[in-house]
């Protein structure tokens, strides 16, 4: 869990939206707190040439179906009722959506993240259970 900064196995809020935080900063690219569509595919693309890098280092690649499919989730960050569907996304509205989001998870409301309340991301990647692109759900994180 990358953003479980104390590594005690539980994320609190505080732990999810610092990483929100550096995340967005990843992506605003000249700092001007807010993320355009092009900020948005430069980071694509970065992540896709480390996703590739990996793999080759490991002697694998993406079978050619699966080489763009980031792109298309991710796309969702930025379109309709999210954000202000005006194909920007700013600070507050990124920071904001991982606050929802980790309310939504923290099912017992205590402000903790366990192991219990987190959803299997395997799962998830293979489309198992729950899932967060769904209708009141996210994709951006």
């Amino acid at each position: 869990m990358q953003a479980d900064t104390d590594r005690d196995g539980v994320l609190t809020r505080a732990e999810v939206v610092a990483q929100a935080e550096a995340q967005f900063a990843r992506l605003d690219a000249d700092g001007d707190g807010i993320v355009t569509a092009a900020e948005r595919q430069a980071a694509r693309e970065v992540m896709r040439d480390r996703r590739e890098a990996r793999m080759a280092a490991r002697g694998k690649t993406l079978p050619p179906e699966r080489a763009g499919m980031a792109d298309g989730r991710k796309g969702q960050m930025m379109r309709g009722g999210r954000g202000g569907g005006d194909g920007v996304l700013t600070r507050a509205e990124f920071i904001d959506r991982a606050g929802q989001r980790f309310d939504r998870m923290d099912a017992n409301h205590d402000g903790r993240l366990d192991a219990g309340e987190r959803p299997d991301r395997r799962a998830m990647r293979h489309g198992r259970g729950h899932r967060m692109d769904r209708p009141g759900g996210d994709t951006d994180q």
